[in-house]
């Protein structure tokens, strides 16, 4: 191929990748009070949603409908499924972490460490195991003394880092050896290499990100991208397993707060909006990474 050709074909193909449509973004529905937690349930297709501001935690249908299934204890915020199909919830007003059976049902299962109260849980995650990661950042946004926990299987707690300044978002990667956790004041993500008896590797940043804004929840998908729901920039940040921040997309409004991958195919993703107080669709590229 003569160079004139080879620069030929470059353009043509630059054109093509700027030509491409971004994905449509959905209002799926609305009315809520700084949602957050999204959380779907793949046996039923139901989405469920958090209200930061209220005692209730949502179900919402494909068609939109909404309706309470439950109330938290206290406030509720992140929120996750486990394998028995139960729905684990972090509670941030009271302190705790709640797991809902099918019936709505709650019952603490996790409230303090070495004696202490959490601060108050942020956002939780399990790896394939049933071992609960989870971020416990209140009132730590001016000072480092945020922390990460893992609640194992069998209840015991154990803390893995301290001394953050407002861990938010967090999520494992695929092959479950590292674990990635969001620090919004300072805008960046952190990750840690998970060692073989569970305790965490030296911490690191991965990527300190553009402003505006500030990470919160964020999930991976199959090919090992990083979605973050960049909180005060509108944006959901998709950044690749080097570290690069590779696409991003709009949020609906100002203030994303989490994402979640969902439908047949695991390629809808759910991102709750709070200055619209809205859950908007979108369909990504890859599908979400899920446990089972």
């Amino acid at each position: 191929m003569t160079r004139s050709n080879w620069v030929l074909t470059l353009l043509l193909a630059g054109g093509m990748v700027m030509a491409q449509r971004a994905p449509e973004l959905t209002k799926l529905a609305e009315g809520f009070q700084f949602c957050e937690g999204p959380a779907y349930e793949r046996s039923t297709g139901y989405l469920y949603v958090v209200n930061c501001q209220s005692d209730n935690i949502h179900r919402v249908y494909p068609d939109g409908r909404v309706e309470v299934f439950a109330k938290a204890p206290g406030s509720g915020n992140g929120s996750t499924f486990a394998r028995d199909g139960t729905l684990w919830v972090c509670d941030y007003k009271r302190k705790a972490i709640v797991r809902f059976d099918r019936t709505g049902k709650a019952e603490i299962m996790a409230e303090e460490y070495d004696g202490k109260p959490f601060l108050g849980p942020n956002d939780l995650c399990f790896d394939s195991k049933g071992n609960l990661y989870f971020t416990d950042p209140a009132g730590s946004w001016d000072k480092p003394i945020g922390a990460v926990y893992r609640r194992n299987a069998d209840g015991k707690v154990q803390r893995l880092a301290e001394g953050l300044q407002f861990p938010n978002g967090i999520a494992l990667s695929r092959d479950e050896k590292w674990l990635y956790v969001a620090e919004s004041p300072r805008n960046r993500i952190l990750r840690w290499q998970i060692r073989a008896d569970g305790t965490l590797g030296e911490m690191e940043v991965f990527i300190q990100l553009p402003p505006p804004g500030g990470p919160d929840g964020m999930r991976f998908d199959t090919r090992g991208n990083l979605w973050i729901a960049q909180f005060g920039a509108g944006k959901v940040l998709v950044v690749s397993p080097d570290g690069k921040v590779w696409r991003s997309y709009p949020a609906g409004g100002n203030n994303p707060t989490n994402v979640e991958f969902g439908g047949r195919d695991n390629r809808t993703l759910f991102i709750t909006e709070t200055e619209t107080n809205a859950v908007y669709t979108l369909r990504a590229p890859y599908p979400g990474l899920k446990r089972w």
